[in-house]
């Protein structure tokens, strides 16, 4: 999951199946890893099934650039390819969007990892 966040920087929270996650950013901040961590684990796990749901709904790419500033960008990754969600992120955030389930679970991602390294 990509978005913007303030200053021009961007966000992209990644979730595998394993449990791994990671959360990287344009700036200076990012989190590698956290498979270690059952939270951080169930997080990951729980935002790749949201992306199973919406991958039906992905439109096939091979092209991955950053999100734009007022949206969101799902790359869900199968072994059938890559598929992409662009999304109005108020819809998103508000709730008014297939994606909301997704955007949540990434949200919960960074959170987990986030209470994760404040514990370290």
């Amino acid at each position: 999951m990509d978005w913007p966040l303030e200053r021009g920087h961007v966000a992209t929270v990644v979730g595998l199946c394993d449990g791994n996650a990671s959360v990287y950013t344009t700036g200076t901040f990012g989190v590698i890893g956290g498979v270690g961590h059952e939270a951080v684990r169930s997080a990951a796990m729980s935002f790749v099934k949201a992306g199973d749901d919406q991958f039906a709904d992905a439109a096939p790419t091979s092209d991955y650039p950053y999100a734009q500033p007022g949206r969101v960008r799902f790359y869900l990754v199968s072994f059938d390819g890559v598929g992409v969600i662009d999304a109005d992120l108020k819809l998103v955030t508000s709730g008014k969007h297939k994606c909301r389930v997704l955007y949540g679970e990434g949200q919960r991602v960074m959170t987990e990892l986030r209470l994760t390294t404040q514990k370290q």
